[in-house]
């Protein structure tokens, strides 16, 4: 596989592959976040790598986690200073300034398909529908996330493939 980067003043092209520069093959998605200048390329085994203008960040920290099996990458959220990235297992905070990751946040056994950040609390959504994480709670407790269902008017059972957050509603 070949990303191709393409620098509009000058109208050059750069290829990266494993061979120089990028960590590996199987890249699963990309995302770019202008505010900080940053791709992220995320790879189908968890792992990921950070270009900036400078350098190439590898993060194996989601690759290495042996517990989890499926480390399948659904979604890429960017929101101030972090990018949350929603896997099969669960979402992981990852601080774009540090270059590591700040928190991860296990569901109980259903994948993270999207996600979304709004006024400091983070939107899941899954398999078995949204979850609000609010900010204050220790969210490591998957019980302290709030399933959205019909005190906000969804069905009791559903499920959410995507998110958006749009004119000031979710």
């Amino acid at each position: 596989q070949i990303l191709v980067i393409y620098d509009k003043e000058e109208g050059s092209t750069e290829r990266l592959d494993k061979n120089n520069g990028l960590t590996q093959v199987g890249i699963k998605l990309v995302k770019y976040y202008p505010e900080k200048s940053l791709l992220i390329v995320a790879y189908d085994n968890g792992n990921l790598d950070l270009i900036t203008e400078d350098a190439i960040i590898n993060i194996s920290d989601v690759k290495r986690y042996p517990l989890v099996s499926d480390k399948t990458i659904k979604h890429i959220h960017f929101q101030g200073n972090f990018a949350y990235l929603s896997y099969s297992f669960g979402l992981v905070q990852l601080d774009v300034l540090n270059y590591e990751i700040a928190n991860s946040y296990f569901t109980d056994n259903f994948d993270v398909n999207a996600s979304s950040v709004i006024d400091d609390v983070i939107y899941m959504s899954t398999d078995d529908g949204i979850y609000q994480g609010n900010p204050g709670t220790n969210l490591n407790d998957f019980t302290k996330w709030i399933r959205h269902s019909t005190d906000q008017n969804l069905s009791l059972n559903y499920s959410s493939s995507a998110m958006e957050f749009f004119d000031g509603k979710l």
